[in-house]
């Protein structure tokens, strides 16, 4: 046993020479810093920061909530990009160049109603006297993508050359709050490093962690947990897990950077998906049935020449004498957008319906490189948990109305003429009046929205919502991305304080302000027509029912006129009966764009002009779909298919077979198909079985 330590110690010596030697950072750690902004925000407000060390003194929050002790809270008053905010300043005691900064923040899509989320930018300022700072080198690289999450970024200093005793660091957020908690600097190599290949003696275990972290509400602890997996990469290898605790401690690391000791690193030599990849068996204990999994892993696009990445998927199976295994559920949801980033995937494992004492979690990766840092069960709802509202036992009586000057009735002749008022008119019974509430703000975007907005909304008490934003979010430069996290923000809050809330989601009319704006428009109604599905909304598609007949229903180049409301109103009237889109009844169209994904299919389209073509995809999932489209189409399906062979089966409308094919998945379980449309357009139905 001595023995194997010896040789554990030296081979881990010389795994950390070589990463010397290939040029890993070093840490400068400043002496002091200050919050020494002005105006409102500037410094930290409800959440301050103990001693004026909780920004270097390496210690993570425990948690994602805001409220937690570790984190560091600024807010900010104004909107204004160009207002003082929240400015840091490091004092190193003399002059440095580091090469490297990295920061750790919070961004939340479910607390305070989305208005805690990642800096819009950082500008880095430098100075010898702390007095005169030369002009600021701004960074935008925070990631905004939506969930619960501490995230890191780490910025690339070689370019921008700075060089002082102080560093100024200038947080710009319009969300209103920003949460810190780790702010380091570095010198030396930041990009191209690869991990060494040095193998120490390794030996998993499945002993108890020696110190158990406390568990949050919720939360299922296995007593242990072993890697059991066999082949290439199967166990860590360079990158070990200390005692076997790592993934339970509950300890993030403290950069991106894959040397810190908090990360568990595996090596995939096998791009082989059928070959043994990296395992871990957890055992709880007893049998437990766990409604979610949590695991933080890395995702790095600079360093080891990007072989470092978020897996590919990972496949989970039961057992209740960890000799016998169920057939494993896999599951994809981890992000790989670019990004140098620690990531947090949950995994919602209701419909799985697992059970068992032992889960084993299989990791496929073909990027060679997967590193973890913590992986944690749950049982009963969690954040991150998708909620589907349940369907209305009786109609709306109370319906906010939300979105920009289309909804406050610019471009109709009357008030009574606007869509809200028709749509109350028209569900408004003997028995029940329904009640208009009319929040449209003339020249105003989603994504410009106050923290306090989905609150106003509720505070409004409506028992209906219909959101109509979006074409002005074009209009104000804001990206497809940032209306889209807006928008799952603005549901995710209002179903989080009432469930039951019926949504009506709306796709945007078409736009003729500017002439490249359906190339905006046409992957922002994609997305709520996704966002949707995923948040069991209904939908109103008003792009299809207008369909760019701005002779007919158009006051202006974008305010529809009475008869334009009337075909809004009608739409958002059909919405209200029908039920809502979920997993299970997704339905969507489009009419712009060569590629469009839609809950990770991928739809390629061929266009022979700038013309807007309709494709409606109905009935869609792992059975097949209906589809009715006026172009040639190529299907790549979402990874849902690992029998070995399947059948496609095309029939028109008549249930007449047009053809039938025999295919093989694709690695991850894809399957691709091709549709020619008919004259004139009619629906093919796709069907779907395994052979």
């Amino acid at each position: 046993m001595r023995l194997n330590y010896r040789i554990f110690v030296l081979c881990c010596s010389l795994a950390l020479l070589l990463l010397a030697s290939a040029g890993f950072t070093e840490t400068l750690t400043p002496i002091s810093y200050a919050y020494d902004g002005v105006g409102k925000g500037a410094t930290p407000a409800n959440f301050p920061d103990t001693g004026g060390k909780e920004l270097t003194d390496g210690a993570m929050p425990a948690t994602t909530a805001f409220a937690d002790a570790a984190w560091v809270g600024f807010l900010a008053d104004t909107r204004d990009l160009n207002d003082a905010h929240p400015q840091v300043t490091f004092d190193f005691g003399k002059r440095v160049t580091p090469t490297q900064l990295t920061i750790v923040y919070l961004h939340s899509t479910t607390q305070a109603s989305g208005s805690i989320t990642a800096p819009e930018e950082m500008r880095v300022s430098v100075s010898d006297d702390g007095k005169s700072f030369a002009a600021p080198v701004t960074y935008t690289t925070f990631s905004s993508e939506p969930g619960d999450e501490i995230r890191t970024a780490t910025f690339d200093l070689n370019s921008a050359k700075l060089s002082g005793q102080y560093f100024r660091l200038d947080f710009r957020n319009a969300s209103q709050w920003t949460f810190l908690t780790e702010v380091s600097f570095a010198t030396g190599a930041t990009t191209g490093a690869k991990p060494a290949a040095v193998q120490p003696e390794y030996k998993p275990t499945a002993t108890p962690p020696a110190t158990t972290p406390a568990a949050t509400a919720g939360q299922l602890v296995p007593v242990g947990y072993a890697y059991d997996g066999t082949g290439p990469g199967a166990t860590p290898t360079t990158f070990l897990d200390a005692g076997g605790t790592e993934l339970l401690d509950g300890k993030l690391p403290l950069s991106t950077a894959f040397p810190d000791g908090a990360w568990v690193g595996f090596r995939d030599t096998t791009k082989d998906a059928t070959q043994p990849h990296p395992q871990v068996t957890f055992d709880f204990g007893k049998r437990v049935t766990p409604t979610q999994v949590k695991i933080v892993y890395l995702h790095s696009s600079t360093q080891a020449g990007g072989s470092i990445t978020a897996p590919d998927e990972v496949r989970i199976a039961t057992s209740d004498d960890g000799k016998t295994f169920s057939a494993p559920v896999t599951c994809t949801n981890f992000s790989a957008d670019e990004g140098d980033e620690i990531r947090t995937a949950v995994i919602d494992l209701n419909d799985a319906k697992l059970g068992g004492q032992y889960y084993r979690l299989d990791f496929r990766n073909t990027s060679e490189w997967t590193f973890l840092t913590e992986v944690s069960f749950f049982t009963g709802t969690k954040p991150g948990t998708t909620v589907a509202a349940p369907a209305a036992t009786t109609g709306p009586r109370r319906i906010a109305f939300l979105g920009d000057s289309i909804t406050a009735g610019v471009g109709v002749s009357d008030p009574l003429h606007r869509y809200s008022t028709l749509v109350t008119k028209a569900l408004t019974t003997a028995d029940a009046k329904v009640e208009e509430i009319n929040m449209g703000i003339s020249g105003q975007a989603l994504c410009g929205q106050g923290a306090n907005y989905a609150a106003d909304v509720l505070q409004r008490q409506p028992d209906a919502v219909v959101i109509a934003w979006g074409v002005n979010d074009e209009y104000w430069g804001y990206s497809v991305t940032q209306f889209a996290a807006a928008y799952e923000q603005l549901i995710i809050a209002l179903r989080q304080a009432k469930p039951a809330l019926p949504i009506v989601a709306t796709t945007l009319v078409a736009d003729y302000r500017f002439a490249d704006c359906e190339r905006w428009l046409g992957p922002a109604n994609v997305a709520i027509q996704e966002i949707a599905a995923r948040y069991g909304c209904q939908l109103a598609d008003i792009h299809r029912t207008i369909d760019h007949q701005r002779a007919t229903y158009y006051k202006d180049t974008i305010h529809p006129n009475d008869a334009g409301a009337q075909v809004m109103a009608d739409t958002i009237v059909k919405a209200f009966a029908v039920p809502a889109l979920s997993k299970t009844n997704m339905r969507f169209t489009f009419d712009q764009g060569d590629e469009v994904r839609f809950m990770r299919y991928v739809f390629h389209v061929t266009r022979t002009d700038d013309n807007p073509h309709w494709t409606e995809i109905q009935r869609l999932d792992q059975e097949g779909m209906v589809i009715s489209s006026e172009l040639p189409l190529s299907v790549r399906t979402a990874p849902l298919y690992n029998a070995k062979k399947y059948r496609i089966e095309m029939t028109d409308a008549k249930g007449t077979l047009i053809s039938s094919t025999e295919v093989t998945p694709a690695y991850g379980g894809i399957l691709n198909f091709t549709i020619t449309p008919s004259t004139p357009v009619q629906a093919v139905t796709v069907s779907i079985q395994a052979l």
